[in-house]
């Protein structure tokens, strides 16, 4: 708890790498709502583009002014600048920019495999091309702000985080709102109230999920909640499908239907026209021209018809209570030290709970019955595949690579690992171990 013992009147300094977002204001609004909680902030945003990434500062302070918050935010292209000081660093950078997202998404399009900027091969190619940048960026704050946790919201998740929590004075993990978001919106379906139940949680991060959900007397409700998902008229929002759940005997993270429901994802994602990468970039441009001249806080629609939970539901309890030292339920990726039975210690999983950021974790989930046991030997199976993933990325050759891919629970026939190892080779850039602009996101 390095900040328990902090005071209000103290200002403490954030690094925001992959600040210049467009998507940033929303953070500045979250934090600016939890203002009485938190102690004074100049957040510095680090950003490729100086245009962009002062216009978000400008906008970003505009939005701390009218919340009453005193906050200030800063713009800089210099990483050394950036975390030069800091208390705090969120890792937010997207390599790559929204175009490498687009590649993520569409890599696998032609050999049948659905496109993910967190799973299967996307997730592995943005691994390989993200992977040299956030180590030098932890390494810099290492250096010049020792001692400094750093929270990262880089996708994929996993895999970044088991590279961090490997650096020497590196103290990193990762963070969330998935589990969180999806207990809330099916205990609501259900008419439970969210924050009184209590639950097993086991998977990695997007690729998990809750085998049971308990009231305060102990009883636990997870069938009255599937069959009230079940009973909606569209259930869509849950991603994977209510009789797969039913079959399942869980309640899922909407990245499953990923794993469920394959070709319909996929076909979803070729007749979309646009991929989701190229839509976030268009909305980008759009966004960074109205923080430029903007006279008052008001966000623009193309900002508030953007659903981001992570910032009121992960990001701003976590910061909260690194702060204050009070645990708030959050859904923490770091190493598993024996919080799964079966699986190294070293990997990386997601702990769902009460708990404060590199405090005590929360309760393990109870692994009882046959929902829970396949949900840890699918966690299994997915810490082998981001074990070769993290080697791949350390070592990006088209065989590093192709046995990762032969890791992952998919089953990637081997003309299309071969197929896809190539181009996730051949895609890795000199230009990429450049700091790009860079934001978190779903």
């Amino acid at each position: 708890m390095p900040y328990a013992n902090s005071t209000h009147s103290e200002r403490r300094r954030i690094a925001v790498l992959g600040g210049s977002s467009a998507f940033t204001p929303q953070l500045a609004e979250a934090l600016g709502q939890r203002a009485a909680h938190l102690p004074r902030l100049e957040l510095v945003l680090l950003g490729r583009r100086a245009r962009a990434t002062a216009a978000t500062a400008r906008f970003c302070d505009l939005v701390a002014r009218a919340a009453g918050a005193d906050h200030v935010y800063a713009a800089t292209t210099d990483p050394d600048q950036a975390l030069d000081r800091a208390d705090l660093v969120l890792m937010g950078v997207r390599v790559g920019g929204f175009a490498g997202r687009e590649e993520d998404e569409r890599i696998g399009h032609d050999l049948d495999l659905p496109g993910d900027e967190t799973i299967g091969p996307g997730g592995l190619a943005a691994a390989v091309r993200s992977l040299p940048v956030v180590l030098d960026l932890a390494r810099r704050a290492a250096r010049l702000s020792p001692g400094a946790p750093t929270i990262c919201l880089s996708n994929p998740l996993g895999i970044l985080v088991a590279a961090l929590e490997q650096e020497p004075g590196v103290r990193a993990l990762g963070l969330c709102e998935l589990p969180e978001a999806t207990l809330r919106s099916a205990c609501e379906v259900a008419g439970l109230d969210a924050l009184e139940v209590d639950a097993d949680y086991i998977g990695l991060n997007h690729q998990g999920a809750f085998t049971a959900v308990r009231d305060g007397t102990g009883r636990d409700r997870l069938p009255e909640l599937l069959a009230a998902i079940a009973a909606l008229p569209d259930a869509r929002e849950f991603g994977v499908e209510p009789a797969a759940m039913a079959r399942r005997e869980d309640l899922p993270l909407s990245y499953l239907r990923l794993y469920e429901h394959r070709a319909r994802e996929l076909e979803r994602q070729r007749t979309r026209g646009r991929s989701r990468g190229a839509e976030l970039a268009a909305i980008a441009g759009e966004l960074h021209a109205h923080f430029a001249t903007a006279q008052d806080a008001r966000l623009p629609e193309p900002l508030l018809s953007r659903q981001m939970p992570w910032n009121e539901l992960a990001v701003v309890p976590a910061l909260e209570s690194l702060f204050d030292g009070r645990p708030r339920r959050l859904a923490i990726t770091c190493a598993n030290r024996g919080f799964l039975p079966g699986i190294d210690d070293g990997a990386p999983v997601e702990k769902w709970g009460l708990q404060v950021p590199f405090g005590a974790p929360p309760p393990s989930p109870v692994i009882e019955g046959p929902a829970a046991a396949r949900a840890l030997a699918f966690a299994e199976l997915l810490a082998g595949f981001e074990r070769a993933a993290l080697a791949a990325a350390r070592a990006p050759s088209a065989g590093a690579i192709e046995a990762a891919l032969a890791a992952h629970p998919w089953g990637i026939p081997q003309d299309s690992r071969r197929t896809l190892a190539a181009r996730i080779a051949d895609s890795v850039r000199p230009s990429d171990s450049a700091v790009t602009i860079a934001e978190a996101s779903r």
